[in-house]
């Protein structure tokens, strides 16, 4: 952490090699392509927790300890526009769902539902991402670009358990559900680069941290990301990433306080079309 603060600094302050001559000169074409289209699929795996407190005790569990799978496939979607010379807009999209049932072995406590042992549930958790980040490239090269940028990442998030049996400390023959749900817009700062080895083979990255209070939200993001791709035409290529992101959010809500810990992340292919 305290060294990626100290690269935005250092990049920050750091004076710009590049000048206007050098626009349209990239030797690999979708570096400056004004438009940028990645679709591919996604293999998430997720850990997470949920911490439910109000005045009176402390709930939480471990959604894995749940029956879930850990992993899913899903759709990433990811779109640059190239406002200028040196400054892009970026959205990128990932959708994670994953489902289990169990047997449970201990208790667990869920918005002041407890879920006794010997109780099978049913449990479900959906994580949508959405990302926006503007980036201004302070070096251009004809084969690298390096930038800084300025982010949000919107965080939907669902959780459910559902179970019959002793619930509560009551016997309920029909199921019980209880949900708990969260969209969470949390700012980042981050650092961009690309590297172009030829006109077809291309590597970029990206870095970003930031914790912000923004009511009744207080969060913590960061990630990293990595992509090579090899263009097979001229305006397609196929490519390989991947991808980690670590949220940690408190919600303080009117009686009841939760604290989400989410790590996702993992490989994707992609087809990148730029024009």
């Amino acid at each position: 952490m305290r060294f990626l603060i100290l690269g935005l600094i250092i990049f920050s302050v750091t004076p710009s090699f590049a000048t206007a001559d050098d626009a349209n000169t990239f030797i690999h074409p979708s570096m400056e392509r004004n438009h940028v289209l990645l679709l591919g699929s996604f293999r998430q795996r997720s850990d997470a927790q949920i911490n439910t407190s109000s005045s009176s005790r402390s709930l939480g569990f471990d959604l894995q300890n749940l029956g879930l799978r850990k992993s899913d496939t899903n759709i990433a979607i990811n779109y640059r526009y190239r406002l200028t010379e040196r400054l892009n807009l970026t959205l990128a999209y990932s959708d994670y769902i994953d489902r289990g049932s169990r047997s449970l072995n201990s208790q667990v406590d869920f918005n002041d539902t407890i879920y006794d042992v010997g109780v099978t549930v049913e449990s479900e958790f959906r994580t949508r991402n959405l990302s926006t980040r503007l980036v201004y490239d302070y070096y251009q090269s004809p084969t690298t670009t390096l930038g800084i940028g300025l982010g949000i990442h919107a965080l939907e998030l669902k959780a459910s358990i559902a179970g019959s049996g002793r619930i509560n400390d009551t016997t309920s023959p029909t199921y019980i559900r209880e949900t708990d749900s969260l969209l969470a817009p949390l700012p980042n700062i981050m650092l961009t680069a690309t590297h172009a080895f030829n006109s077809r083979l291309l590597v970029s990255g990206s870095a970003g941290w930031l914790s912000a209070n923004i009511d009744p939200y207080d969060g913590e993001t960061r990630f990293i990301e990595g992509m090579i791709e090899y263009r097979v035409s001229d305006h397609f290529s196929l490519a390989a990433a991947y991808q980690l992101i670590d949220l940690n959010v408190d919600h303080r809500g009117r009686l009841l306080n939760s604290q989400y810990s989410i790590q996702q992340g993992g490989p994707m292919l992609l087809v990148k079309w730029s024009f």
